[in-house]
């Protein structure tokens, strides 16, 4: 009776083992730095090793995102336009042969400093069971150039105790001040003038991105102290 039991559940064991429908390439993890004022396109696909046609789908299980950045999630056949909150699903574009399934997350920090990380379970609609998790986890950073050469006005002094002047400001409308953390922490609107002023006595110490917005289009950054 042992032996009979011992056979039904080792017979048990095997059927209830899920066989793994895809593999990642080039891995199932992206870990990386990213411009913080430009779009990257962070893509991780899926191998068939089924032979046969294999449907996908996804669901988002974990989102640490700042609300300050831009960017959006494209699956095989669709692109979603957002990145999705946590218990998002959807349905992705069968794969067959040759063709490989893909998750991309495009990003652009929009000129925050920060870290962020996502990640995205990705499963056979068949087989639920069998599935694996896309992770991203990345951290934006401030170039040179991010802050130098992008707009042609400029912010002075640097740094600042109670005032900044905006130089060639007459065609913007706005400047957001954020944290290194990433929060937006004041708006500043702008009359339109050549040169303007503003007051900013009221801001905590520390350092700042400041971007320079026309009309809600951010059109330039730098990096502001203020003491």
């Amino acid at each position: 009776m042992k032996n009979i039991l011992l056979v039904f559940g080792l017979m048990f064991s095997i059927s209830g083992i899920s066989q793994t429908a895809f593999d990642w390439y080039p891995n199932d993890t992206i870990q990386t730095t990213v411009p913080s004022t430009t779009s990257s396109l962070l893509k991780i696909e899926q191998i068939n090793l089924t032979g046969d046609t294999l449907d996908l789908g996804i669901e988002v299980i974990y989102k640490d995102v700042p609300a300050s950045w831009d960017g959006m999630v494209c699956v095989e056949g669709a692109c979603l336009g957002i990145v999705p909150e946590v218990g998002f699903t959807a349905p992705m574009l069968p794969i067959s042969g040759s063709t490989n399934g893909y998750v991309r997350w495009t990003v652009n920090p929009m000129g925050g400093t920060q870290s962020a990380e996502l990640k995205i379970r990705v499963y056979d609609l068949d087989n639920p069971t069998d599935g694996d998790t896309a992770v991203w986890i990345i951290e934006s950073v401030l170039g040179v150039d991010d802050l130098n050469t992008q707009g042609s006005f400029d912010l002075f002094p640097n740094p600042a105790l109670e005032t900044i002047n905006i130089s060639n400001s007459d065609k913007l409308s706005s400047l957001e001040f954020y944290a290194v953390d990433g929060k937006l922490t004041e708006t500043f609107e702008l009359n339109g003038n050549l040169n303007e002023s503003i007051n900013i006595s009221q801001l905590p110490s520390g350092m700042y991105v400041v971007k320079a917005l026309s009309q809600g289009e951010v059109i330039g950054t730098r990096k502001v102290s203020v003491r």
